[in-house]
């Protein structure tokens, strides 16, 4: 079997602003559009609730229902590291706004991953990295440092082997169990899921000589991460091209 892409999307988020009211509708919109032009290409599994299950299922291969609700940690980001432990096989974990043009071209290596961000170290990273390291993280994640070298943007995620996704989902619910049981919640600070999802890879990569492939410098897909997705010319654009597209799925429900 070749390479499989697999989304996730959990819609039951109500404490995070950015997953409420129009937020989610568009990103679900964006997730339907994203799905599409994946599956020009790939065999596409969806990972989401049972309710958004009814919405996606029309428009990919296989849906897997999430256990996600039932986890301790509510951190917008749990849905996908799920969805990444539970697959098999060859994959890429695309996020939902990632759309693709054409086939990727992925050369060798063994973390393949979206961009290399090296522009959010003051606005993002500098404090939690700090912070984790004077708290102590380094006794749970080896590979920690908090030098910053520029962390791997996960909007696409996948691995060479399965021993290195492995060992990335040890250290990352390593770190998430000491987020929550140790580090006191009034010290937590910003986006700290991408410190533990971003910042570490980079880590473990940089630890292990292993070779990271920054997908977007090899191929032409647009991926409309953070706030830039929401803007009301590209929001329209979607909505009017999803109508046209999935027409008679929308007369229907």
């Amino acid at each position: 079997m070749g390479m499989e892409v697999i989304f996730s999307f959990y819609s039951k988020y109500d404490e995070f602003d950015y997953w409420t009211g129009q937020y989610r509708e568009n990103n679900l919109m964006f997730m339907e559009l994203a799905i599409k032009l994946a599956r020009q290409f790939y065999p596409v599994t969806m990972y989401t609730d049972e309710k958004q299950a009814k919405r996606f299922k029309h428009l990919v291969d296989d849906i897997k229902i999430l256990n996600t609700q039932g986890s301790k940690y509510k951190i917008w980001s749990q849905a996908k590291f799920e969805a990444i432990e539970r697959h098999e096989g060859t994959f890429l974990h695309l996020d939902g706004d990632l759309f693709l043009d054409e086939k990727l071209n992925i050369p060798d290596g063994d973390i393949y991953y979206d961009h290399t961000e090296t522009t959010l170290y003051e606005s993002y990273y500098k404090h939690n990295l700090e912070l984790f390291d004077k708290e102590g993280i380094k006794k749970v994640f080896p590979e920690w440092t908090k030098n910053y070298t520029g962390a791997y943007n996960i909007g696409a995620l996948g691995f060479k082997n399965n021993s290195i996704k492995e060992l990335y989902l040890d250290r990352y619910y390593r770190q998430l169990d000491w987020l929550y049981n140790e580090l006191p919640i009034e010290k937590h600070h910003g986006v700290t899921s991408m410190t533990i999802g971003e910042h570490s890879l980079a880590c473990i990569a940089n630890h292990h000589n292993l070779t990271g492939v920054p997908l977007a410098e090899h191929n032409g897909y647009l991926h409309m991460f953070s706030s830039r997705k929401h803007l009301p010319a590209f929001v329209n654009f979607v909505r009017e091209y999803n109508k046209k597209e999935f027409r008679k799925y929308y007369e229907l429900h």
